[in-house]
């Protein structure tokens, strides 16, 4: 079982939540029962990158199989981006510049 700080940000599953209880996250992919230790599934820390926040209705663009937007993005640059449901959203590129470039096109996109 992984323990992580205070603050970590985590690709994760969200297993049960209840407001008088703690949540219950899982980094194990439920159609093959890895888990994130083995480095075969894409949960787990995310490490470096920039977090924001965008409207749900952009979270669910960005979900999207075919986001414009990040197929657009992605001939120009390579990048890794998770979205959350919630609308949290992790960012990471090759540099700084490349990441910050990425979030103000990403959010000017909607």
């Amino acid at each position: 079982k992984p323990t992580f700080e205070v603050g970590s940000l985590v690709y994760a599953r969200v297993e049960a939540a209840h407001p008088d209880l703690d949540t219950e996250l899982s980094c194990a992919d439920p159609t093959t029962k890895k888990s994130w230790t083995t480095g075969e599934v894409l949960f787990g820390e995310l490490k470096g990158g920039l977090s924001f926040e965008v409207a749900l209705s952009a979270a669910q663009r960005l979900l999207a199989q075919d986001c414009f937007v990040l197929d657009r993005l992605g001939r120009d640059f390579a990048f890794e981006l998770c979205t959350g449901q919630n609308g949290r959203v992790w960012l990471s590129a090759s540099s700084a510049r490349e990441t910050v470039l990425l979030l103000q096109a990403i959010r000017r996109s909607f």
